[in-house]
């Protein structure tokens, strides 16, 4: 499923003329690595065109993140480092630092000030806005993601069911919830 996916993404990449997607939205992330958390520091995905992807991620959060996703490379931060700095040492590392990099300006996660930071960390880099892609090639459903949306469709009717047969009067809520 994953394979598949990043397959579509990176045709996308290549077709925006980039050598390198970023991506920061928890659904994102998601999508792309099967784990997703909160924004307690930015963090975000890696989809080089051509090499192994990344999840960079503050290194309080690296061993959940290591638990649950497919790829094997999760470079860290610290709380107190600056993760766009974090970032240029890992595309540095990687020969990414002067290269295309796509990312979605209207991303939640990214605001101008992030951006701004972005942009002095890596100055030889020039950045592209892929606007909404992953939301884009998500809404295009595999046979595996179908089946799992109809389960999870039975489960939530079967839970209406069950809880509206215990709503009579004098009933209490809680055995409704």
């Amino acid at each position: 499923e994953f394979d598949a996916r990043n397959t579509r993404l990176r045709a996308s990449l290549r077709a925006a003329g980039v050598a390198l997607g970023l991506f920061d939205e928890i659904e994102a992330m998601a999508w792309i690595t099967g784990y997703g958390n909160s924004e307690n520091r930015w963090r975000c995905v890696g989809i080089p065109v051509e090499g192994d992807p990344f999840f960079l991620i503050r290194a309080l959060d690296s061993g959940p993140c290591r638990d649950r996703i497919w790829l094997d490379d999760v470079p860290t931060f610290r709380d107190w480092d600056d993760p766009a700095q974090a970032l240029a040492s890992v595309l540095g590392e990687r020969g990414l630092a002067e290269s295309a990099i796509g990312l979605d300006l209207g991303s939640y996660s990214m605001s101008a000030a992030r951006f701004q930071k972005l942009q002095a960390a890596l100055p030889r880099a020039r950045f592209v806005d892929l606007g909404p892609l992953v939301n884009e090639l998500r809404l295009i459903k595999s046979p595996a993601e179908i089946k799992l949306l109809r389960r999870a469709a039975r489960i939530a009717d079967q839970a209406l069911l069950d809880a509206a047969a215990v709503c009579r009067p004098g009933g209490l809520q809680r055995e409704a919830a």
